[in-house]
């Protein structure tokens, strides 16, 4: 790096301070704020009236009295009532500045200056689908990178970010690296396919160039997403095995844990399996008619396939259900016991006969029986249409063979004018009772068939000759091996014999053939092979001649060897760079027949690369059949890994294959693996957090926030950071992973300030991002509630009385709507009952004035838990849309008269893991939460049990008496409580603390009165040591209004894993 490079990261850097790191995890806390002009608008619902014999709630809309109940502290999160709200405080209006700050500044600015002077490459990116797309079909791309910069971009690098995509084709252009001068532009074509049934897909670009700093790094990315419609069905339905023969599917005629896929209509590469008595189901389904493909054997043994005949049509839009029925295969009752051709050879043109004898092993007739032929469209393969073939033609009704029955068919055709690379026409046909709707006729099929062949006249030929040495025979260790020339397969071979070292190779296919010869010997002129052309129908004269040499090992052995091979097309990549994986095997072995074999699965591998699974899937489901010297090769797009706690897993990249072989042969070289290594580069960011105090949506001159906090995350490895802003408003995060970033401003408690979203930052390695984080003013600075119920305490199964009082006073008139979960848990009250009127949950809301007060009571029924809990409690959000500061409320009743034998252990360590260490002989005070006076106290045994027999159900809040403090309690997330019905134990837990005083010290410790809150004995109120966290009963909702009813349902609202608060 050059001084004057060294000078402006020195001057940046003394420009801003080092940020706090706070959190490791990203925050999730978004905005929504009045006259937000970033903020969509509230979605309106559509509520049924309420019939007309529903009492409404008494309401009542005036200009607001003074009021002593004011909404408090926004709160991080919900939470029970406190004794103490407070306002939030109010936003400071200018930051004094120190000098060293006002300098930093304008060192900063002056950089920034220096820079944008300073001639660079500047990249900017574009990037387009062509259009929508159906299921299935393939994806075009069109990617545009240009330099707007003032200096060359050399070796210009693209990183790819994939959702619900795979790139197929245009990945060697992203590789290239180009470079492009000012002004020019590069256009990648890129193909990809969606993941099958995703509704969308979607690509992100990044560019950079490498050790480059870019003016406007915001630009170097790009973003682009396709809809794919579901023009698809579905497919419903159950396996079975019909086994009472009633023809519909019963109980226990399911046949389970087996793995279905759909044939014959449009490609569906997604399989289905059955469960449960043989149900399936299969998704996102191309309309068309199919046959469902299985082969298998049930609970006996017995090899089972699809009955036949049974068909599948899906339609767009529609659930089709079937019940596929199995039965024996066709292959366990007909047997192919003979077949040939009516003569050895024949010429083209002639007409051509095949017997061929089948018996019936069955107890049954087999019907409807034809002939499928010509499976690979191979013009030297009879196709089976012909009239010749009779009732076997596919499109005929067959014919039928008895039970026990053998028959032999007889059909005509004629020999096709077409090449015949082999030197010979065939029969290769399957034989099926359900039409053309077969299976693939290898090895255990489901239908049987046979594949025969006659020769073709003027196809073949022969050669002859002798094999000299100085024009003596070679009479012994040598052998002559014909070839074929076009793909190097042995057609042929012969020894020597005689006295005259002749040699003859019959039945060769017409055309070239290359002649070679084994053992201690080479051809004279140096060469490995000798070309010659086969002649239909004469034999051609060949002399070898021949001279001592190396040794040439018999390539007619049969010894097959079957050799894998995995590469990587790098030894190291970049995080986002792509990969190209590539799997081949040959076959180095030798002999004059084919290796066969089979691609298998190995281990998961935690190192392996990222890719789509059905495109290797067609690779490695095909069989292998490999003659000598043959190789089959795949290459497929991948890329590296992202995810997980621990980055430093990421820089190592592997993947290993492996097949299995038909014969016997070394395997050592069965199985191959590749190895990378993974980096990435980094950068940093440049966030500045500014309060939009007029609403504008963009930062103005003394907006900057300093003291906020804020965070980051993105790239890759994905990263969280977090920290508070300097003087200026500004975070400097360093180290990043290159890639794009989210940022994020957080809710302050203290100053109001709520998040009003953040702008996204794109770091390239050895750059700045920046972006700027909107925080904004929570709306319960302006809409005011006040939440209570009507009394105290309540007796068990009668109404609960609420009174609410929501004021306005903003400058525009709200719709507010309320958010109070659901009465379905334990003694939580919802906003679901009809007496909640137009603030129900599904209710259209409230409107109130500007400077307005809306007051209502309403009678809602006591959740049935309520008396069993000792408590009923209510909390709600409210306002116009759902979102965060927003006003929240709660309040709590009691509701006495059932008791229970309370139960629980003091202990201490880690409640995470957790790691439980009793702690005995401490006395334990359960106070009440509303008055803090002692309830009952008593002595943990040797074990930290406590007991306390007959208590009255209800709330309450420990002290461990002595050097403790607590650490947290209650179970099941709920608040500390004694609740009917509990069988299990309650945890208080502690850790070493301050000395805490004995309440009951010098008094009786009070007994719980009538209305559950303590008697009034004489013993002063004590303030337990408790979390200091704790929030108030009104305030900001940092929680959404569906995300607090749903956490209302689940947790039991804002006193969740709190102690029960004293208001």
């Amino acid at each position: 790096m050059s001084e004057r490079s060294v000078g402006r990261a020195l001057r940046r850097f003394g420009a801003l301070t080092t940020a706090v790191v706070l959190l490791l995890g990203t925050a999730t806390i978004g905005a929504h704020a009045q006259d937000d002009p970033s903020s969509a608008a509230p979605t309106q619902t559509e509520t049924a009236t309420p019939s007309s014999d529903v009492v409404e709630p008494s309401t009542t809309t005036e200009p607001p009295p003074p009021s002593s109940s004011e909404a408090s502290t926004p709160p991080e999160s919900p939470a029970p009532p406190s004794a103490d709200p407070s306002a939030p405080a109010t936003p400071p209006t200018s930051v004094e500045q120190t000098p060293a700050e006002r300098q930093n500044v304008e060192q900063e600015r002056a950089t920034a200056q220096e820079d944008a002077q300073q001639a660079a490459p500047d990249l900017k990116v574009s990037l387009r689908f062509d259009r929508e797309y159906g299921i299935g079909e393939p994806l075009g791309i069109t990617l545009t990178v240009r330099n707007d910069g003032d200096a060359p971009a050399h070796q210009v690098r693209f990183a790819t970010e994939t959702l619900q995509l795979n790139l197929t084709t245009g990945v060697e252009d992203l590789i290239s690296r180009p470079d492009l001068a000012p002004g020019e532009q590069k256009v990648i074509r890129l193909g990809g396919t969606a993941q099958w049934g995703a509704p969308n897909a979607a690509l992100t670009v990044r560019a950079w160039v490498e050790g480059a700093v870019d003016k406007t790094p915001a630009d170097n990315q790009a973003r682009a997403e396709a809809k794919i419609v579901n023009n698809t069905g579905t497919v419903s339905g159950v396996l079975f095995e019909d086994r009472d023969g009633n023809g519909v599917a019963g109980p226990g005629e399911g046949v389970d844990w087996q793995t279905l896929r759909l044939s014959g209509g449009p490609e569906y590469p997604v399989s289905g399996s059955t469960y449960n008595g043989g149900q399936f189901a299969m998704y996102s389904v191309p309309p068309g008619t199919y046959q469902v493909s299985w082969s298998g054997r049930n609970s006996n043994g017995e090899e089972l396939s699809v009955k036949p005949g049974q068909f599948i049509t899906v339609k767009q839009g529609e659930t089709t259900r079937v019940a596929v029925q199995v039965v024996p295969s066709l292959s366990r009752s007909l047997w192919i016991s003979g077949g040939s051709f009516g003569k050895q050879k024949y010429a083209k043109g002639e007409r051509v006969s095949v017997s061929v004898t089948v018996h019936n092993r069955g107890t049954a007739p087999i019907t409807g029986l034809v002939t499928v032929c010509d499976p690979e469209n191979d013009p030297a393969t009879l196709d089976g249409t012909g009239d010749g073939w009779g009732d076997l033609r596919p499109d005929r009704g067959g014919v039928t063979v008895a039970a026990g029955e053998t028959k032999t068919f007889t059909v005509t055709d004629t020999v096709p004018d077409a090449e015949f690379p082999t030197g010979k026409v065939y029969f290769a046909c399957v034989f099926s009772v359900d039409g053309r709707n077969v299976l693939d006729p290898g090895n255990g099929a489901p239908n049987p068939g046979l594949t025969i062949g006659a020769n073709v006249a003027g196809t073949r030929g022969s050669l002859s000759g002798h094999v000299l040495s100085n024009g003596s025979p070679v009479l012994y260790g040598t052998k002559v091996v014909a070839v074929n020339a076009a793909n190097n397969r042995i057609v042929g071979y012969s020894g020597t014999s005689g006295s005259t070292g002749s040699w003859q190779i019959n039945d060769l296919p017409q055309g070239q053939i290359a002649l070679q010869v084994t053992g201690r010997w080479k051809l004279a002129d140096g060469s490995t092979r000798r070309l010659v052309d086969v002649v239909g129908e004469q034999d051609v004269k060949v002399d070898l001649d021949v001279v001592p040499g190396p040794e040439v090992e018999d390539p007619t052995v049969f010894a097959p060897d079957l050799k894998v091979g995995v590469s990587f097309d790098k030894p190291s990549y970049d995080i986002s760079d792509l990969v190209l994986m590539t799997l081949e095997v040959e076959n180095i072995g030798t002999g004059a027949a084919p290796a066969r074999g089979n691609w298998r699965e190995g281990p998961y591998n935690e190192l392996a690369p990222s890719f789509d699974y059905n495109e290797l899937r067609r690779f490695l489901t095909a069989p292998i059949e490999l003659w000598p010297g043959e190789s089959k090769r795949f290459t497929l797009t991948a890329r590296p890994r992202d995810g997980g706690s621990d980055p430093e897993k990421l820089r190592k990249l592997s993947y290993a294959v492996q097949v299995g072989t038909v014969t016997a042969e070394p395997s050592e070289n069965n199985r191959a693996e590749a190895h990378a290594d993974v980096t990435w580069g980094t950068g940093s960011a440049s966030v500045t957090v500014y309060g939009d105090r007029n609403m504008n949506g963009r930062m103005d001159a003394g907006e900057e926030l300093p003291n906020a906090k804020a965070g980051i995350g993105g790239g890759k490895p994905h990263v969280n950071r977090s920290g508070t802003t300097d003087g200026s408003g500004k975070i400097r995060f360093t180290d990043l992973p290159a890639g794009l970033y989210n940022t994020y401003g957080e809710s302050d408690r203290e100053t109001g300030w709520v998040s009003g979203g953040g702008e996204t930052a794109v770091v390239n390695p050895g750059d700045e991002g920046t972006a700027l984080v909107r925080l904004v003013r929570p709306l319960s600075d302006e809409l005011k509630v006040s939440l209570r119920f009507d009394k105290p305490s309540y007796e068990p199964g009668s109404k609960a009385g609420v009174v609410l009082s929501i004021t306005n006073d903003s400058a525009k008139s709200l719709r507010v709507k309320a958010e109070c979960g659901s009465s379905s848990h334990g003694p939580y009250l919802g906003n679901d009952d009809l007496a909640w009127g137009d603030l129900a949950r599904t209710g259209p809301g409230v409107e109130i004035a500007a400077g307005a007060r809306f007051d209502v009571h309403i009678e809602s029924d006591m959740p049935a838990g309520a008396s069993d809990y000792g408590y009923v409690a209510l909390g709600c959000t409210f306002g116009p849309e759902d979102g965060v500061g927003l006003p929240y409320a709660s309040a709590r009743a009691v509701v006495p008269g059932a008791t229970q034998t309370f139960t629980g252990l003091v202990v201490t360590g880690d409640p995470m893991v957790p790691t439980m260490v009793p702690v005995p002989n401490v006395k334990i005070v359960l106070l009440d939460p509303e008055t803090g006076k002692p309830v009952v106290s008593t002595t943990t045994d040797a074990h930290g049990g406590w007991t306390f027999p007959d208590l009255a159900v209800g709330a309450y809040e420990p002290l461990v008496v002595g050097p403790w403090k607590l650490m947290d309690f209650g179970s099941d997330g709920e608040p500390f409580g004694n609740v009917r019905g509990r069988e299990y134990p309650e945890y208080v837990w502690v850790e070493p603390g301050p000395e805490v005083a004995d309440p009951t010290a010098g008094a009786e410790a009070a007994g719980p009165g009538a209305d559950g809150s303590g008697s009034d004995s004489g013993t002063t109120a004590v303030r337990a040591i408790r979390n200091t966290d704790a929030l108030a009963d009104t305030g900001v909702s940092v929680l959404g209004l569906a995300l607090f009813g749903a956490l209302l349902v689940m947790t039991g609202a804002a006193m969740r894993r709190r102690p029960a608060q004293r208001s």
